[in-house]
């Protein structure tokens, strides 16, 4: 039983737990046939009704006789859980077939990185994977009979099929889970996948290294060199295929991430005030022991929940792209002269990395990363704020008086008692004046701001005398000359400014023959190679009727060089770049002849980040295209 030889034997524990449940419509290994499809989305959809319909009626129907306060927070709180748990199960029935692609790929994964070698024992992470499930899987249902105890303790005396269906209504956060449990499982697989394929490329790394101490023919290194390219080569194609497959299970698992995180940010928000109200303001008396456990247990549980799926979609993401950096050593280790296929096969692999990465969103309105965990702590901050506010000033009002005679502002406060019997039905009302010291009127406002007013408009009367007084009698001021040094080099810097803006989009002729020039200047640079993570693209330009922009990587690949590279859709002709240096034109550094075969221009940013080519914190970018 614990011994699974396969993934799908090591996925059974969730997939049987969350079929119950409806979120698995589908077969796990191979394709469903129709009856059992049939039969299955329909299992799926009269869960749906007793989840909605019979929840939904529960609610509405059962008296309740808490506080309007209470009765919002447990409305939005339960109907919002109702509302992710339906929407779970019916988009998990229109993506069944993309999920179980998603673990059929893993499969295929599995199968193929077996053939390059890895020191990796299969079954023993089947195994592990299996406890794993089956240990959080039996945790979870326990702490769900812990929560119906609780919640039929409270309706144990007065049990209906309206209190059945406001238990079913309270435990639809902890259904919900399930969704996100075959999320974050999937997620994991993957995130081993990339790891498996890291460690593969630092063992590399480390037999080149190994290599390299040791003295070798040419030949020897060439043949080397054409194994670690082929194992490279493949290592990209599984990369390909896993990233391929981590969007696919975004793809089906977007609408069931985002119901669940705006369902737990306004828990979170709500219950989190409620608490702090509860236990620190002592407000809320009617609030039984029962409702408190069950308000702190969910709390909890969504913000336990929440810190999972961050932290499994960011450790994933940053594991993909840890291949960038592995990439990089393996290249410093193996570069060789004269090889151009291994120059090539690397820049391509490097250009996948670049485009075809894993990031995680939800319904691509936000990227779950750890930035969403700072979102949620100020939206509470901002929401307690408002509420604290709104609550000081709904106790009193207050009445200034402007004319009147009195100088003194009052609080007003109104109480009105009712009393009601069988016999006698009356009310009366009482009102409490007093006297606010330390509080100034409306009156006293004004007149203070007129004062201010009037002191102002002499101090300005006082400053223009100065200026006349002090423009009449100006004394002489020296001049100073510019050192010659500084006037070289601004002349130098103006040239080459000029140069851009008269000869940009022009041709000429260059060592490339007849040849299109475009000068791009990059403004803010030293924020860019500070700060910046992503690429900067330059504007739009045609040539020959073909599309083309450059783009910049301040930090490619996550090192400290520089790349420059030239985008185009179906056409990428010989080109050149070349910075600009403003101070001396031999100065310039300059690529070589760039085109299908090397594609990128990396230059280290220390090179550049001097007074000679960053100027007024602008570069200037040449780009030479050969133009037939």
């Amino acid at each position: 039983m614990l011994k699974p030889e396969n993934i799908y034997s090591a996925l059974t524990p969730m997939y049987y737990s969350t079929k119950i449940l409806g979120f698995s419509p589908f077969l796990l290994k191979g394709k469903s046939s129709k009856l059992s499809s049939v039969v299955n989305v329909l299992w799926s959809t009269a869960l749906i009704c007793v989840y909605g319909g019979y929840a939904f009626y529960a609610l509405n129907t059962a008296p309740n006789n808490d506080t309007i306060v209470v009765k919002i927070a447990d409305s939005i709180n339960t109907n919002l859980s109702i509302l992710s748990l339906c929407g779970s199960i019916l988009f998990g029935c229109i993506f069944r077939s993309s999920i179980s692609n998603v673990i059929r790929g893993i499969a295929t994964i599995d199968d193929q990185l077996w053939r390059l070698n890895l020191n990796i024992d299969r079954k023993y992470h089947y195994r592990k994977t299996k406890i794993y499930l089956i240990i959080f899987i039996f945790l979870l249902m326990l702490y769900m009979c812990s929560i119906i105890f609780v919640k039929c303790l409270e309706y144990l005396s007065h049990t209906n099929i309206i209190t059945v269906g406001l238990v079913i209504a309270d435990l639809a956060p902890l259904f919900s889970v399930f969704a996100e449990l075959q999320f974050c499982t999937l997620a994991l697989l993957i995130r081993k996948r990339f790891c498996w394929i890291n460690a593969k490329m630092d063992t590399l790394k480390k037999q080149s290294g190994r290599n390299k101490q040791r003295f070798v023919g040419k030949r020897s290194k060439l043949a080397e060199k054409s194994s670690i390219l082929s194992l490279l080569q493949e290592i990209g194609d599984k990369h390909h295929e896993l990233c391929t497959i981590a969007k696919q299970l975004n793809k089906a698992y977007a609408v069931q991430i985002l119901l669940f995180m705006i369902q737990a940010f306004l828990v979170i928000v709500i219950m989190s005030f409620y608490l702090i109200k509860m236990y620190l303001l002592n407000s809320f008396h009617k609030i039984t022991a029962n409702e408190k456990i069950v308000y702190m247990n969910i709390l909890a549980l969504h913000v336990t929940l929440v810190l999972i799926i961050v932290l499994v979609c960011s450790n994933t993401s940053k594991e993909a792209r840890k291949a960038g950096i592995l990439l990089h050593n393996s290249v410093t280790l193996n570069s060789l002269d004269g090889v151009e296929s291994f120059d090539i096969g690397v820049a391509c692999f490097s250009l996948q990395l670049l485009h075809h990465n894993v990031k995680f969103t939800a319904c691509r309105l936000f990227t779950i990363d750890e930035t969403l965990l700072y979102t949620v702590c100020d939206i509470a901050n901002i929401h307690k704020t408002i509420v604290h506010v709104a609550d000081c000033w709904s106790g009193y009002h207050l009445l200034v008086y402007i004319d009147g005679s009195s100088n003194s502002p009052e609080e007003i406060q109104h109480a009105i008692c009712k009393i009601a019997t069988e016999d006698i039905e009356a009310s009366a009302n009482a009102t409490i004046t007093r006297e606010l010291k330390g509080v100034c009127t409306t009156k006293e406002v004004m007149e203070r701001l007129a004062q201010l007013e009037a002191r102002l408009l002499e101090e300005i009367k006082m400053i223009r005398g100065m200026e006349i007084k002090l423009g009449s009698h100006v004394p002489a001021v020296s001049s100073t000359e510019k050192s010659p040094t500084l006037l070289k080099q601004s002349k130098n810097g103006y040239q080459r400014d000029l140069e851009a803006a008269k000869n940009n989009q022009t041709i000429h002729y260059t060592e490339l023959g007849r040849s299109f020039l475009y000068f791009w200047k990059v403004y803010d640079i030293e924020n860019i190679l500070t700060f910046s993570e992503s690429s900067v693209q330059s504007g739009i330009f045609y040539v020959q009727g073909n599309r083309l922009q450059i783009t910049l990587h301040p930090h490619h690949l996550g090192t400290h060089y520089l790349a420059l590279e030239l985008s185009s859709t179906n056409w990428l002709p010989k080109h050149r770049f070349i910075i600009l240096n403003r101070n001396n034109e031999k100065g310039d550094l300059s690529s070589q002849i760039l085109g299908m075969s090397i594609p990128l221009f990396r230059i280290h940013t220390e090179k550049i980040s001097t007074l000679d080519f960053i100027v007024d914190g602008s570069l200037i970018i040449k780009l030479v295209i050969s133009y037939y």
